[in-house]
């Protein structure tokens, strides 16, 4: 959730009124719905190393789904059965549901 929060106060964000601030309040959000899990197996399947730790951590999960912006790390689909989504395809996928 940390990783969260430092995305959310890029330079690239700044230019969304209240931006940071309702990213925070969903990230608080998250934390109370979110189940914490510890990894227990290493992987090594993406170039930058600190995304590794969101496929352990899924994975330690039971995870059905990433939803990541980071296009340049997570060029897949998939990582055993694990769907990968933007957030703009996994908001069109799933919001119908809530209608």
């Amino acid at each position: 959730m940390a990783e969260y929060e430092g995305v959310c106060q890029r330079e690239k964000f700044r230019r969304f009124p209240q931006f940071y601030a309702r990213a925070l309040e969903l990230i608080e959000l998250l934390k109370l719905l979110t189940l914490n899990v510890r990894p227990a197996e290493p992987i090594q399947f993406i170039k930058d190393e600190a995304d590794n730790r969101v496929l352990e951590l899924a994975v330690a999960a039971n995870a059905f789904a990433i939803v990541t912006g980071n296009t340049n790390d997570f060029t897949f689909i998939e990582y055993r059965g694990i769907q990968v989504y933007s957030p703009k395809n996994f908001y069109e996928k799933y919001q119908p549901l809530l209608d």
